[in-house]
């Protein structure tokens, strides 16, 4: 299989233009210090960490910046600009020329794809997956229409190094979908497959034969300048309060406090 973790970084929502240098800058931090470790962690590493960005941002100093942490970490990367991936619920007006950026994204994704079958595995910027998170992933058997979503993971604040359980009852934004090749290189067919149905995520078990994946295999980190997500929120669960436990369970992905 080909697996891509598939990271929006610019492009998302309504609010994407007014975004200012600092506020890019400081997602790099963030990426860097929870995200990428949380990647360098896997027990799995037949992955292609696929990035994309707005076009605008082709030059733009904290694209710089992440291709230079990188290209240090030796992860294979990708990085794309011609907006987001998928279908935007925060941003509908982004998805009218989706289509159009699909068959731009193909061009540039055609040479990672070796084999008969793609896994696309969406992942925030500020997420976390724990260490044998894609493995559990790659246990799945390729099939087509197949997709796999994590339920309930955890919550971690950044600024208060708080974390508890974040206990969903629909499926998270970490989900992947698998593809056959020839569905992948031909824009229509990506449409048809993806894009016609799954208007968003929580809406995966309806568009595909989903499998739930074991629970607490990601985390989502909470740091002030979330688009959506935050620690006061319906879904958080149990406080871990004892400092061994939260160490150990941050372990799991590449986290040291």
């Amino acid at each position: 299989m080909t697996h891509f973790l598939y990271c929006p970084f610019s492009g998302l929502g309504k609010y994407d233009k007014q975004r200012t240098t600092e506020y890019w800058d400081y997602r790099v931090k963030i990426f860097e210090k929870f995200t990428l470790p949380s990647l360098l962690n896997q027990s799995n590493k037949n992955w292609t960490l696929w990035i994309s960005f707005r076009p605008q941002d082709k030059n733009a100093e904290f694209v710089v910046t992440l291709a230079h942490i990188l290209s240090d970490s030796q992860v294979s990367y990708v990085f794309t600009f011609n907006g987001i991936a998928m279908w935007d619920d925060r941003g509908l007006e982004n998805n009218d020329t989706l289509l159009e950026r699909t068959k731009l994204n193909i061009e540039e994704l055609k040479p990672f794809i070796k084999d008969d079958w793609v896994y696309i595995t969406s992942i925030g910027s500020d997420d976390m997956l724990a260490k044998d998170a894609v493995a559990e992933i790659q246990k799945q058997e390729p099939q087509a229409k197949k997709a796999l979503y994590f339920l309930s993971g955890f919550i971690f604040d950044s600024r208060t190094e708080q974390l508890a359980d974040w206990n969903r009852d629909t499926p998270c934004s970490k989900y992947t979908v698998i593809y056959p090749k020839d569905v992948i290189l031909d824009a229509q067919k990506w449409w048809d497959y993806e894009y016609a149905c799954l208007k968003s995520h929580e809406y995966i078990t309806t568009c595909y034969t989903a499998i739930q994946l074991p629970d607490r295999l990601y985390a989502c980190v909470v740091h002030g300048a979330n688009i959506s997500t935050d620690w006061l929120h319906k879904f958080r669960g149990m406080e871990h309060f004892i400092e061994e436990d939260k160490k150990e369970i941050l372990s799991r992905f590449g986290i040291t406090l």
